[in-house]
């Protein structure tokens, strides 16, 4: 994990997060059929407590980031590892001494993750 303060990248923690695909239909009326829906999806990234950070993370220094970023090896069907960035992702809940939970909507990334 990367935190993006005063245009830096800057490593933050390195840790095993648990990604979530979320998916959400949305019923569409359509005259003269059965009708159809809309999906749509989001990814949350949730970090445990076993991180190992290389800062001491408090309330005040959250708020000076700009944005946080992802670099992870995911392992897909095949047994290869596939690189996948999560940039510019918005933190949803940050609980100093728990979990952190991170979305992202890029529909790039999440027709890649489905497709492993």
């Amino acid at each position: 994990m990367f935190y993006i303060y005063d245009g830096r990248r800057v490593l933050l923690a390195k840790c095993r997060p648990v990604i979530e695909i979320h998916e959400t239909s949305t019923p569409v009326n359509v005259l003269g059929s059965q009708g159809a829906s809309m999906k749509t999806y989001h990814i949350a990234l949730v970090l445990c407590d076993d991180r190992e950070e290389t800062r001491e993370v408090d309330a005040e220094f959250i708020n000076i980031i700009s944005h946080f970023e992802f670099t992870c090896d995911i392992q897909r069907i095949d047994g290869n590892f596939e690189r996948i960035n999560f940039d510019a992702i918005s933190p949803g809940e940050i609980i100093l001494d728990g979990d952190w939970k991170f979305e992202s909507a890029r529909q790039d990334i999440i027709k890649k993750l489905l497709a492993f």
